[in-house]
């Protein structure tokens, strides 16, 4: 071989991106904000829009890497024309606020555009419950209404946080910018592979609820599909639910749960960038023993780490990459494939990735939740 198999390199997780009517700043094109400083610097100047609310939150709550797009009309063509400025912008999250306020059929047309930006570079759409909706029943009807992905998770109820430039001091947003802060700091303390949900996710920067949601309400809305915030004594509000829009009859149920699929994103994305490496290499049995000892190296680490809940490593992941992978035919295509096995929730039972790589270009695709 003539390529070098690099040690894999983990990819971040917790890039979120915000398209949102801010009270200044760019319109209309992409800005990279590390900090709550930056942010303030690049689109403060005036009284605060709920989309620069929800941004502050996600700084508050642990959240350090965002990606801006400001909007001068936040309905429903304006949303998705900033939603469309992301097309060459890798992220993990994305947040778009205004979009809870739109008549249910607008909100509908700009969460699928996001959702189809959202699918295209392997992220997650959090999304906020509209003002009004103030109860569990209320909240029900929502979520039917709702469109149905994997690569989405709704939040319920919306949160009280402060506001100096409100009559009250404070006003009452949608959670998605304090839940995307949530992921960033799971991320960090824990892993990707680790819920962001409990009590240790606590929602900071958040003064009350809007509405308290008790154990009927929460085991009402869970298998819907809406994951609540709630608040116990000691612990303050936090995140209750992990649960992505999979719906009932839904595909993908191997996802039907936030941290799976973040975990499956960020497995493909780093094994995707670490195989560069092997796409001009012959396609041969040097090459496939050099990306299944590459690629398992890596799934040790994480092992090591302890983002697999079995005690071997047999038990938790599995590397395939040769003739039981690819035909005649993609092996005389020059195409390279590679099945990845791993457990995140039960030993044994596992989420299949398959990766393709051909001419320079990596493809994969979502395998089943099955034991092997």
């Amino acid at each position: 071989m003539n390529g070098a198999a690099a040690a894999i390199t983990p990819v971040a997780t917790a890039r979120a991106a915000f398209v949102g009517r801010f009270p200044a700043g760019p319109v209309g094109e992409v800005t990279a904000v590390d900090d709550l400083p930056g942010f303030a610097a690049a689109f403060g100047g005036g009284m605060e829009t709920e989309a620069s609310l929800v941004v502050r939150q996600f700084y508050a709550n642990g959240g350090a890497d965002a990606r801006i797009v400001g909007v001068e009309d936040p309905d429903a063509a304006g949303l998705t024309a900033g939603i469309e400025a992301l097309a060459a912008t890798d992220f993990d999250v994305l947040c778009v606020p205004d979009a809870a306020g739109l008549p249910a059929d607008a909100t509908g047309s700009v969460h699928r555009a996001a959702l189809a930006r959202c699918r295209e570079t392997g992220a997650v759409l959090l999304i906020d419950p509209p003002p009004g909706v103030t109860d569990p029943g209320a909240a029900s009807t929502w979520a039917a209404g709702l469109v149905t992905s994997t690569h989405a998770a709704a939040y319920f109820p919306r949160v009280r946080v402060a506001d100096p430039g409100a009559p009250v001091g404070e006003r009452v947003i949608g959670p998605s910018g304090s839940v995307a802060g949530v992921y960033a700091r799971t991320d960090r303390e824990h892993g990707v592979w680790k819920a962001p949900a409990g009590t240790d996710a606590g929602l900071l920067g958040v003064t009350a609820l809007e509405v308290a949601v008790d154990d009927r309400g929460a085991a009402v809305l869970g298998p819907l599909g809406v994951n609540t915030l709630r608040e116990f004594p000691g612990a303050g509000p936090v995140v209750w639910g992990a649960r992505t829009r999979h719906g009932t009859a839904g595909t993908d149920p191997e996802y039907r749960y936030v941290p799976v699929r973040r975990f499956a994103i960020f497995l493909t994305k780093s094994i995707e960038a670490g195989l560069g490496w092997a796409v001009f290499e012959p396609n041969d049995e040097p090459l496939w023993a050099a990306v299944r000892d590459q690629v398992g190296s890596f799934l040790t680490g994480l092992f090591r780490a302890g983002a697999f809940p079995g005690a071997t490593e047999d038990e938790c992941w599995f590397v395939r990459c040769g003739a039981q992978t690819m035909t005649g035919a993609d092996i005389a295509a020059g195409r390279l494939v590679v099945l990845v096995g791993f457990a995140p929730l039960q030993p044994a039972e596992f989420v299949l990735l398959r990766i393709e790589q051909e001419s320079g270009r990596v493809r994969r695709t979502s395998g089943s939740h099955q034991p092997l």
